[in-house]
């Protein structure tokens, strides 16, 4: 008897589970929480036209109260704002970008303030970053007269709001709780 209350109780588990996981579960990222990520292709004041979107991938977790909530490697959309190729009479190109949002599960986190990454454990690096004009943060990619970013560029940018993600899309495959299928010690099976 009790051996076969426990297989109805595993199989009922099975049958509820993802039902059961399908709550309504929303966790809220706050805005300015800090987005890692890096460009998937090269940018050049050559070929980029204003409108173009850019796309990039996330290289850290976005982790809320010790909570995953956006996995590594997810797309990560900007717009090239305004570009403009190299003139006559030595004049530089131009290039503007903008970063719009992260995308996970068909769920768009907004954000903002583009800037390139300098990595974990440099603040005199980001100090030192934060005090160069804006100019000069992209110089490193200015050859000639041309504005060239490499694939693989990292940067980082800021959740714009506070966005509510509804975790219950982020469930790819349905939880099932945890249930014993051995009989207890005080049981016997009888075959």
């Amino acid at each position: 008897m009790g051996f076969s209350f426990k297989l109805l109780t595993l199989i009922l588990a099975i049958i509820v589970a993802p039902f059961s996981s399908a709550q309504n579960t929303e966790i809220t990222i706050p805005a300015k929480t800090i987005v890692v990520f890096k460009l998937n292709s090269e940018i050049s004041t050559k070929t980029s036209t204003t409108g173009e979107i850019l796309q990039f991938t996330l290289i850290k977790d976005i982790v809320v109260n010790n909570q995953v909530v956006v996995l590594k490697d997810a797309p990560v959309f900007g717009e090239i704002i305004h570009s403009q190729k190299s003139g006559m009479g030595g004049k530089a190109g131009e290039l503007l970008l903008a970063i719009r949002y992260v995308e996970s599960n068909k769920q768009k986190i907004p954000l903002r303030s583009l800037k390139p990454y300098v990595g974990e454990n440099k603040s005199q690096e980001s100090m030192v970053m934060s005090m160069i004009p804006v100019v000069g943060l992209f110089a490193p990619f200015v050859h000639g007269k041309e504005i060239i970013i490499p694939a693989g560029t990292e940067g980082q940018a800021l959740v714009a709001k506070d966005t509510i993600l509804n975790m219950t899309a982020q469930l790819q495959e349905p939880i099932l709780p945890a249930v014993s299928v051995d009989p207890p010690l005080n049981e016997t099976i009888n075959d």
